[in-house]
Order: structure tokens, then C-alpha cells, then sequence
């Protein structure tokens, strides 16, 4: 990063109901520090006055609202990494972390996270839906299973045909009738996300490309194509395959032998 006299460093400690933010000067003077609710207005209030600006934030789960309004804003912003961001002090807290990202960054030592394009996010996230949405379905489903099971109740149609989803209910098991109304949801909303996920995919070159090689559909696609993001960002293919976590490893330690 260039140093710039006039430069400001921000650190910003977010969590899901509150933000506390250190404004710092390239040599370390602490210029303006403060807690305040984790909304845009009130990070807008905050940042009122700092024109030339660079702020850090730790990746988590509410970091995205603030750091698009920043982006918007024209800050440079910079995401780090939560796990490689230390701190020497002795009690960490939402002050101390603040100042620490501002102090890492103001140093060109910040372990920065990748963020991906706004549309790449969207992806991710319908795709991320539409896992959790089949996830909770086939959790009911195996319960169905389960209460056939345990009564040593045995059909001869899959379950969940139409013919089989007729039978079921004319067992009047209660256990199992109540089920079906949450299935019944579950299945229309999954129907929803899957047709957004189509839709994406028809426009998407890089997704209808991957569904050139056998056994990838549309889903396992986009699902590669928003997980990875932009694949410039891997030196090399093996360093892409320890991304997706298909590189065995052994190092020891101590005599400890580790796998991985």
C-alpha cells in the first residue's frame, strides 16, 4: 500500500448489534475512536468528515451491509482474514481489536480475505439456500422414514412419487401427516430457488461451460463458479485444489504425526 501523509486508517471491530471504530493517522495518532450501532446511518455519521480514507474490517457474518455502503462510498476498503488477525495485548476487546486492524493496516500488514463481486455473492447465496432448503427437506423425509420404521411398516412405492405420497397419507399416522404440510412448503421453495439458479445459469458462460463435463449440472456449476470466484486469484492448480480442500497433507510435530 502507498503511504499517504493525509491518508486515514480505519478499524472497524463489527458485530452484529454494534461497530467500534478507531481512526488513526499514518504515523499512529489515534484521531477519533467511538462505539456505535452496527447500522449504515450511524457508519455514516462516523466516516462524516474523512475524505481520504482506508478502512479494515474483520470477514464475519454481518460485515457485508457496511462494506458495501463503504465500497458505494468510495473508501478503500479491505477485509482481513479473522483467523490471522493478532493481537499482542493482554485483554482483547472491541477497542483493542479496532485499533489493531487500523494498526495492520496503516503497516501493510493486514491479512486480507478475498472478497468477491457483488454478483458472484448473490450466486453464492442462492446456491447456499437452496442447500439449506434440500437439507431440512431430506432431514424430514428421513424422519418419515423413521416413523414407517419404527412401526415395521414397509411400502412399495418410493415414498415421495405421487402414488407413494397417497399412500402415506392414507395410513393416518399422525406423526406422518403432520410432516407433510412443512414438505409441501419446503418443495415449493426449493422449486423457487432452483428456478432462480436456472436462470442464472443461462446466463452465466463460465457455469455452462462446467456442465460441459460429465456429471456437473447446473447446481454443482454455480456452485463451483461462486465458491471459487475469480480463479486468476490461485497461482497455480495445486493451489486451487488446497482451496477446495483435495490436497492430502501430513506434517508432524513433535513426533505428532498430522493429517490433513
Amino acid at each position: 500500500m502507498e503511504e499517504k501523509t493525509g491518508l486515514m486508517y480505519v478499524g472497524l471491530d463489527v458485530h452484529k448489534k454494534t461497530c467500534y471504530g478507531t481512526v488513526m493517522t499514518h504515523d499512529g495518532k489515534v484521531l477519533k475512536r467511538g462505539q456505535s450501532p452496527n447500522d449504515v446511518e450511524s457508519l455514516e455519521e462516523f466516516m462524516e468528515g474523512l475524505k481520504e480514507t482506508s478502512v479494515a474490517m474483520e470477514a464475519g457474518y454481518c460485515w457485508q451491509p457496511l462494506y458495501d455502503w463503504l465500497e458505494e462510498a468510495g473508501h478503500d476498503i479491505r477485509l482481513a482474514h479473522p483467523k490471522e488477525v493478532k493481537t499482542k495485548a493482554k485483554k482483547k476487546t472491541d477497542k483493542v481489536d479496532s485499533e489493531a486492524l487500523a494498526h495492520l493496516l496503516r503497516a501493510d500488514l493486514l491479512p486480507e480475505s478475498y472478497v468477491p463481486p457483488r454478483e458472484t455473492r448473490v450466486i453464492r447465496d442462492l446456491v447456499r439456500r437452496l442447500s439449506f432448503l434440500v437439507g431440512i427437506r431430506t432431514m424430514l423425509k428421513n424422519r418419515v422414514h423413521s416413523e414407517l420404521a419404527k412401526r415395521g411398516m414397509s411400502l412399495g412405492e418410493p415414498l415421495f412419487s405421487r402414488e407413494g405420497r397417497g399412500l402415506l397419507q392414507g395410513l393416518g399416522l399422525e406423526a406422518v401427516d403432520q410432516l407433510f404440510p412443512v414438505i409441501e412448503v419446503l418443495d415449493r421453495q426449493v422449486n423457487v430457488v432452483s428456478g432462480c439458479l436456472r436462470q442464472v445459469y443461462r446466463e452465466d458462460p463460465r457455469a455452462r461451460l462446467l456442465t460441459t463435463i460429465p456429471g456437473v449440472g447446473y447446481y454443482t456449476a454455480l456452485l463451483i463458479v461462486s465458491e471459487i470466484g475469480d480463479v486468476n486469484r490461485f497461482p497455480d492448480s495445486e493451489r486451487l485444489c488446497s482451496y477446495a480442500g483435495l490436497m492430502p497433507s501430513v506434517w508432524r510435530i513433535g513426533g505428532t504425526t498430522h493429517h490433513g
